[in-house]
Formats: structure tokens, C-alpha cells, sequence
């Protein structure tokens, strides 16, 4: 998950180095600001204010994230050219055509999860960002109903949608 590295260019400098001659390498990697913008039913009864909350959060997510050197969640569309740079050769990119599709039996206590892992990170992405500070907490609260609601419809067996997400497969041969 390149998106997660401080340096993507110093990363696939080093996938050159141990890649042999005429090697490929694969990488598969999301835009989540793209995935952010995309909802599944439940998320489509909120009102503009939920997406509002939820696009101001995330985009503060990803610009902290940014400014503190913790990776760039944007950056995906670079790697082409990062790769070009670097001397692979045969480039080719490709989007996914997966998505989320079902009925998530597994979906109990995700929302605690999430929040013991992310919560107090989002909160320090966001205040690098200059992000407002109710944002973050306007939008944990929203995400908690999401869950609720979500789990509801999974115990009484009423929850079978899809959610996509923007996923690139990108290769590259090492000249």
C-alpha cells in the first residue's frame, strides 16, 4: 500500500533496485479520495450535511496525512510517471472492476474497531490539515450511525448491496 509510505518515489526506487532485469512488478492501489465520494444504500438516506462532514473529513485525512509525511492518499495517478522516471519500461495501468458486493455476516463490532484504530490518528491528520475540530467529531458520530444502521439491516438479513471503489492495477518491466 504505497499510499501508506512517507516517500513513494524513494519506495519504487527500491523495487527497481531488486527487481532483475526484464522483472515486472505489479502494483494494485486505490484512490480513496475517489472511494470516499462512493456510497452504498445506507449511506445514500443521509442528508447533504452527512456528505459535507464526510468529504470535509476525509479530505483533511489525506492532506494531514500528507503534511505530517505519513503517506499521500492521492497520489496513485503518479505512479506511472514515478515508474517512467526510474527506467521501467512497459507501463501499463488498468482500473479494477471489483467491488464490495453481499451480505457482510462478519460486520459485528467493525465500528469499534475502526475508531480503537483510527480515531485518535484521523484527529491529528485533521488538525495538520486546519481542519475544524467539529468536523472530526460530527463525523465519528455519523460513521457510528452508518455502522448501527448497516448492522441492523445485516441481522434481519435486509442488507445486500454494493459499493464499488477506484483500485489501480499498475505493471512495469525493469529495462
Amino acid at each position: 500500500m504505497l499510499i501508506h509510505v512517507p516517500s513513494i518515489e524513494t519506495t519504487l526506487k527500491e523495487f527497481y533496485r531488486i527487481v532483475k532485469p526484464k522483472g515486472k512488478v505489479i502494483i494494485a492501489e486505490p484512490n480513496n479520495l475517489v472511494n470516499s465520494v462512493l456510497i452504498d444504500s445506507i449511506e445514500g438516506e443521509n442528508d447533504l450535511n452527512y456528505f459535507k462532514i464526510k468529504n470535509e473529513f476525509e479530505l483533511g485525512y489525506a492532506i494531514g496525512k500528507n503534511r505530517l509525511n505519513e503517506g499521500k492518499s492521492f497520489s496513485v495517478e503518479s505512479i506511472p510517471e514515478i515508474l517512467h522516471s526510474l527506467g521501467f519500461i512497459n507501463i501499463q495501468v488498468f482500473l479494477s472492476d471489483k467491488v464490495n458486493f453481499g451480505l457482510e455476516k462478519e460486520f459485528e463490532n467493525y465500528f469499534e474497531e475502526i475508531y480503537e484504530a483510527d480515531f485518535m490518528k484521523s484527529k491529528k491528520y485533521l488538525s495538520a490539515a486546519g481542519a475544524d475540530e467539529t468536523v472530526h467529531e460530527a463525523y465519528w458520530n455519523s460513521l457510528k450511525q452508518y455502522f448501527e444502521r448497516k448492522q441492523q439491516k445485516i441481522k434481519t438479513n435486509s442488507h445486500f448491496d454494493c459499493k464499488g471503489s477506484l483500485m489501480y492495477l499498475i505493471s512495469a518491466e525493469k529495462s
